[in-house]
């Protein structure tokens, strides 16, 4: 008999907070979704101060969201292409959705509701 080859999977995560420094529920549970080793992570993050906006943008109106998120799909790009996308937060939704039109690979969302 062969052996069981597994392949590792590739995602890219797109989360709103730094993973390093969670905030709240949603980089936990990335965190501990992270630990699994059949997985290889690409992460992202909402990182305003690093790309030079001074805080979140506060409106939730569609062209303030996507000028946001810009800096993500730039960042993502820069990796291996993935094999799935994983948005953990509607704040992030818009820059995955730009990032399954253009790398086409499938794209899952976890929505946490407080």
């Amino acid at each position: 008999s062969s052996p069981v080859v597994r392949k590792i999977m590739r995602v890219l995560a797109l989360i709103p907070d730094n993973p390093q420094k969670p905030m709240g529920g949603v980089a936990t549970h990335f965190q501990e979704l992270s630990k699994n080793s059949s997985v290889t992570y690409n992460t992202v993050y909402l990182d305003s101060p690093r790309w030079g906006f001074s805080e979140r943008v506060a409106s939730n109106s569609s062209a303030d969201l996507a000028i946001q998120q810009l800096p993500m799909v730039a960042e993502a790009m820069s990796y291996a292409k993935p094999d799935l996308i994983h948005v953990y937060d509607s704040s992030v939704a818009l820059a995955g959705l730009t990032l399954k039109q253009q790398l086409q690979v499938p794209l899952v969302a976890t929505i946490q509701l407080s």
